[in-house]
């Protein structure tokens, strides 16, 4: 008896520790998403990076993260975003080169 009870708390644990681990997929995938989009166009200096929507999201949209923390998140078909998405790929191509060089030097 005492082998089943033990059995039995076992898998009420490990059950326990299965859907606590499937919220936490479930709350990395709604930050993943946009719950509107704008069609304001940030200032591309101030832009630190852009990742896209996650595909499970509802509506597809370009996330700008900027200097100050906050992230914009735009239409993917706006004339001005590849430019900008542009923009911050060469800037970050440009300073990690910067960086490759200044470290390689004795």
């Amino acid at each position: 008896m005492r082998t089943l009870s033990a059995l039995l708390v076992l898998l009420l644990l490990g059950s326990l520790q299965l859907t606590c681990r499937g919220t936490a997929n479930i709350d990395a995938v709604t930050q993943e998403c946009c719950p509107k989009v704008t069609t304001i166009k940030p200032p591309v200096a101030r832009i630190v990076s852009y990742r896209n929507t996650n595909s499970n999201c509802a509506q597809k949209a370009v996330m700008f993260k900027m200097i100050s923390g906050n992230t914009f998140c735009v239409e993917p078909t706006l004339s001005w975003v590849a430019g900008h998405m542009k923009a911050v790929d060469k800037r970050k191509t440009a300073s990690s080169t910067a960086r490759s060089n200044t470290s390689s030097k004795p």
